[in-house]
Formats: C-alpha cells, sequence, structure tokens
C-alpha cells in the first residue's frame, strides 16, 4: 500500500472541480509542469542543456504514458525532484529558506510515495562529495523524516500498528535470489527499451567506447541473458534478441558512465564528483527496487533524470569541440525518443479502456430489477463500477 497524500489531492479536485474523467487527467498537468520546471533547474546545474534535458526526459515511453495517468508515480516523482532541486540550489548558494522547502517536499513525496526517501541518502552523498565532510546544512532534511515519521504514528495509533511498517514487511517477505535476478533483469531491459531510445544510446556508448573490454563484456552478458531466456523462459528469437538490446543498451551505457565519467578523474575535480553523484542516483534506485519491489515500467520514472544527464555530461565532456554533432546526437535522441514514447503511448491507449468498457457492457448481462452488482477492486475500475450504480 501506499500513503494518502495523492488521494487527499483527488479529493480536492473532486470536491471543487467535479470528478469528471477529462477533468482528473487534465488535473495531472499540475505534476508534469512540476517535473518540467525542476528538471530545467538540474539540467541548468549539471549541464548545458537545460531545455534539451526537459524534452529527453518527458519523450520517454515510460514519463510519456504515465504523464497523464491518475496513478502516484508522476506525483511521487515531481516532489521528489522539487526536494532535490530545492537542496542542491539552497546548498549550493547557502540559502537556508531553498533548504527548508526541500525538507518539506521530502516529506510531501514520502506521503505520496515510500520509495522517495532514498533521495536522503543521495542528498547526504552530495554533501560529502561537494565538502568532503558531512555539513550541518543536511539537518534540513530532517524535516522531511518528521513529516514521514508523524503521518506514521500517526497510523500506528490508528491501527496498532504504522501503516509503513505493515508495508515493508509484506516487501522484504517475498525476497529470493530468483526474484531478486529477474527484477535486475526486468529493470535493466526497461531502462534500455522505456527512456532514451535504445539505438541513440549504444551509439554513444559504442562512440565512446574505444575499443574497451568490459563494453565488449557487457554485450556478452546481454546476449547470454537473451540465449537464457530463450530456451529456459520458452521466449521466440525476436523477443529474446529485444531483450538482450535493451539489457545492452543499460548496461554498456552504465559502465561507460562510470569507466569514462568517473574513473578517468580524480575526485577532486567538479566534474567527476557530479558524475558521481548522478552515478549513485541511478546504482541507488536500482539496488533499491530489486532488493525490495519492482514490477511495472514506472519504477523506473526516478532513474530518468539522473539518465538524461548523464547522457548529456558525456557528450559534452568527450565532444567539447564539436557542437554540431552534439546538437545533432541531441536532436536525433529527442525525436526518435519522442516517436517511440508515442507509439507506446498509442498503444497502451488500446488497452486503457478495459475497466470502462467492462463496467459498461458487463453489468448488462446480469443486472435486474431484483438483484444487486457486486464487485470488487479499485481505482480505476472502482471509478466506473460506482458510476453504473
Amino acid at each position: 500500500g501506499s500513503p494518502p497524500l495523492f488521494e487527499y489531492y483527488l479529493a480536492f479536485v473532486m470536491r471543487f472541480f467535479g470528478d469528471t474523467e477529462p477533468l482528473l487527467h487534465l488535473s495531472m498537468v499540475t505534476f508534469s509542469i512540476i517535473v518540467c520546471v525542476c528538471m530545467y533547474l538540474l539540467g541548468k546545474r549539471f549541464t548545458a542543456r537545460p531545455l534539451s534535458c526537459v524534452f529527453l526526459t518527458i519523450f520517454t515511453p515510460a514519463y510519456l504514458v504515465m504523464a497523464h495517468t491518475i496513478m502516484l508515480d508522476i506525483p511521487a516523482l515531481s516532489l521528489y525532484l522539487a526536494s532535490m532541486t530545492f537542496f542542491i540550489y539552497g546548498f549550493d548558494n547557502d540559502n537556508d529558506l531553498l533548504l527548508v522547502c526541500s525538507g518539506v517536499f521530502c516529506g510531501l513525496a514520502s506521503l505520496v510515495k515510500y520509495n522517495t526517501l532514498i533521495l536522503v541518502p543521495f542528498l547526504i552523498i552530495y554533501v560529502l562529495l561537494e565538502r568532503g565532510k558531512l555539513d550541518k546544512r543536511i539537518l534540513y532534511l530532517l524535516i522531511g523524516i518528521v513529516i514521514f515519521l508523524s503521518y506514521n504514528y500517526y497510523t500506528s495509533l490508528i491501527y496498532q500498528n504504522s501503516h509503513f511498517s505493515k508495508a515493508i514487511n509484506l516487501i522484504l517477505s517475498s525476497r529470493s535470489l530468483l526474484r531478486i535476478s529477474l527484477y535486475f533483469i526486468a529493470l535493466n531491459s526497461y531502462i534500455g527499451g522505456a527512456t532514451i531510445f535504445s539505438p541513440c544510446l549504444i551509439f554513444v556508448t559504442f562512440f565512446l567506447a574505444k575499443k574497451s573490454l568490459g563494453y565488449y563484456l557487457t554485450l556478452i552478458i546481454s546476449f547470454s541473458v537473451g540465449f537464457f531466456v530463450k530456451y529456459r523462459l520458452a521466449f521466440n528469437i525476436g523477443a529474446s534478441l529485444m531483450l538482450s538490446i535493451f539489457i545492452f543498451a543499460s548496461l554498456s551505457f552504465l559502465y561507460i558512465i562510470f569507466r569514462e565519467g568517473i574513473l578517468r578523474y580524480s575526485l577532486k575535480n567538479k566534474l567527476a564528483r557530479d558524475n558521481l553523484f548522478l552515478f549513485f542516483w541511478i546504482i541507488g534506485v536500482i539496488g533499491f527496487h530489486i532488493l525490495t519491489v519492482f514490477v511495472a515500467v514506472r519504477f523506473i520514472l526516478l532513474l530518468i533524470p539522473p539518465l538524461v544527464i548523464l547522457f548529456y555530461r558525456l557528450l559534452e565532456n568527450k565532444l567539447a569541440s564539436r557542437l554540431i554533432l552534439i546538437r545533432s546526437i541531441s536532436i536525433i535522441a529527442i525525436l526518435s525518443t519522442c516517436i517511440l514514447g508515442f507509439l507506446v503511448s498509442w498503444s497502451d491507449s488500446l488497452y486503457a479502456n478495459v475497466y470502462r468498457d467492462f463496467s459498461y457492457q458487463t453489468p448488462a448481462f446480469f443486472k435486474t430489477k431484483e438483484n444487486n452488482i457486486w464487485y470488487a477492486g479499485h481505482w480505476g475500475y472502482q471509478f466506473y463500477m460506482d458510476k453504473q450504480k
């Protein structure tokens, strides 16, 4: 389960503006605006192409499909990014007000989805990399932690156990080595297939690999996974090949980030420190989800911002004197990712009406003047079935 802040937001919208389906979808634009503003500011902090960072983020299939859906993931991402942005700018400019805002948004994000709390260790890492030691300004993050703990104390008073403790016990009780391995494979296939257009990732990593043995090792590992799923899990050749390409796009990009963006520099170099922070952001989210719970593409939304920013940082660092080539790669990446995003969104829309169609058509076979129809379900299904009462 998840905490209730997003549901309170929907209740506010429905109370004052109505509960029509188009209006509820339109209300989700608020969170996308926050994401765009934060990505622009983070892009400006870490790259020379903040607007490109915004476009590449919102056009990824993982984001574009979810952008207007009435679910927790985009709201959680928006508040997560807001806290991250306020903290980085507040810390860099020694602005206490921005740091207070970061703590507040951290707490609000935790009341939408619990996994957003992983930004706290990421921001501590940011401070350590920037200052080489802990800084008292990280105490502003206690604002968010206090908000989170206060909610859980409240739920423990009502239910005898906090909502968070029940959720985490359910998640951790289902871990196994096989499950972790499958999560890792699935997550990397989603990174390679539902973020930046995978051929662009592969082209950029190949361009920067320079006959690296590690790069070709990722290729062998990726296609070995494809071979495994074909013969052990009965995937067809096309699906196995596509899986291998997606995993290779993900693993090769992570490898090149580490090799070209971090290993080649001393941590005294600010470029390396910033790259390491963004790399920890990615690895931390991956590690968190393969050790806890990972079931859908929407779980990688927290990975998209650092992935996009590092994509541009690699281009700008390695091709600094070839601005036309950087611009060309950027345009191709944005356009191809956008086309893929809209194709996936269109495909998703073909199946998105199943709850509505079922609620309109099926009850007619059973409903009479003498009986009632009972159902079990939630979210969209409950919304449509309630309309049939």
